[in-house]
């Protein structure tokens, strides 16, 4: 029986067009920052008083699939087509890399946050600490790290799904000239 080689997964895409991803996903990310107080605040102080400890994880998990999933595909759409990628891994990498701007962009509010007001409303100053305090007074301090991880890891998912879907929108609704003139 005769095993048919299947090319492993590569980072090509990325290492060929590193300005590309990262511009696109720093847009995209400042975006996804602005949108975090317009939507999420507000969710976060009509949810706590019926959630208590689990606010934290219902907000984040709900705007995970509203903020998070579509501007990884947007994303996605947007990287793909400039770098005319040609596989479905192409978009997941573009969701995944999309993820870990937009993570380490809040990571710089959230340590910037203390020092500047408007920074410190990107961050959900007013409202993620309390929601961070009460999750580890119900739910202990263990606990609230295991459903770190494990929403890190959603996320993940989520994301790459998202960087999927926009790579499939950017071949349904953007064929190029070249794509569909017949050849010579």
């Amino acid at each position: 029986m005769a095993h048919r080689l299947v090319p492993a997964p590569s980072f090509a895409a990325l290492r060929e067009n590193r300005r590309t991803f990262l511009a696109v996903g720093l847009v995209v990310g400042v975006i996804g920052l602005f949108m975090g107080p317009a939507i999420m605040t507000p969710a976060y102080r009509v949810l706590q008083p019926a959630l208590g400890g689990m606010t934290l994880t219902a907000v984040e998990m709900l705007f995970a699939f509203l903020i998070d999933f579509p501007l990884a595909a947007l994303a996605s759409v947007v990287i793909c087509r400039v770098i005319h990628a040609r596989r479905p891994a192409d978009g997941a990498l573009a969701g995944a890399f999309f993820l870990a701007v937009f993570i380490a962009l809040i990571g710089v509010c959230l340590l910037f946050g203390p020092v500047n007001s408007f920074v410190n409303v990107l961050a959900l100053g007013e409202v993620f600490p309390s929601a961070v305090a009460s999750a580890s007074a119900a739910l202990g301090q263990g606990t609230r790290a295991l459903l770190l991880v494990m929403f890190v890891l959603f996320d993940l998912v989520l994301c790459t799904l998202g960087g999927v879907a926009g790579y499939f929108w950017a071949t349904l609704f953007g064929r190029d000239a070249r794509d569909t003139a017949p050849s010579a």
